[in-house]
């Protein structure tokens, strides 16, 4: 987590979609422990619960370019449906320096082909929450 420092042996257990982590777990690298093959030891502390929320990168695909007329079944009012599916994925820090906003842009750049990201897919962010 950016605004909370543990050490080597705390792990806050978190949860992401798991659809999602099998097909982008590359281009988080080294942002998540899970993904390093760093799986808690027996004397290790795992956090659990709380009200501390993680960082996590939301990845949307299937997204299309014209909108689909839909009606909300909570507020009646008319909105366009663009599709798509979502999946989140934690992430954190590489070093003690790293800032959020710095790893989520590192994390934008790693779903870039030719400069930018591929149609039909929409990568955005939900806020570290301490």
């Amino acid at each position: 987590m950016f605004g909370q420092d543990f050490n080597a042996k705390v792990f806050h257990k978190v949860k992401g979609t798991e659809s999602t982590w099998n097909t982008n777990k590359e281009k988080l690298a080294g942002r998540t422990k899970l993904g390093e093959g760093a799986f808690p030891a027996a004397d290790d502390i795992i956090l659990i619960g709380g009200r501390a929320r993680p960082a996590k990168v939301v990845i949307t695909t299937g997204l299309t370019s014209k909108g689909v007329r839909k009606t909300s079944d909570r507020t009646k009012l008319p909105y366009l449906s663009y599709g798509g599916t979502s999946g989140s994925i934690p992430f954190g820090r590489l070093n003690g320096t790293d800032e959020e906003l710095t790893a989520y842009n590192a994390i934008v750049n790693n779903f870039k082909t030719a400069g930018k990201i591929p149609a039909g897919t929409r990568v955005s962010r939900i806020k570290e929450k301490i």
